[in-house]
């Protein structure tokens, strides 16, 4: 069984093609350049938690060893 898709566009006058094309044009470009901050705006937020989590990873490791030196007995 086959099953043809007709799509049917609406009638489009073919002058106001290149008008179209370039208001699309433009929307394309302020799409880009949208597009370009959310992804600078990305890479700023990810550097942002890789230095958060790094300190809070000192952090913790150094809360590990004061620890872990608590728990040993030392000779003095």
């Amino acid at each position: 069984m086959t099953m043809s898709i007709n799509i049917d566009l609406p009638k489009y006058p073919a002058n106001l093609g290149p008008a179209a094309a370039k208001r699309l044009e433009k929307q394309r470009a302020k799409y880009r350049e949208r597009a370009e901050e959310l992804r600078d705006a990305l890479s700023d937020a990810d550097e942002q938690f890789a230095i958060a989590l790094a300190s809070l990873d000192r952090q913790q490791s150094t809360r590990d060893r004061i620890s872990q030196l608590a728990r040993t007995a030392t000779r003095r």
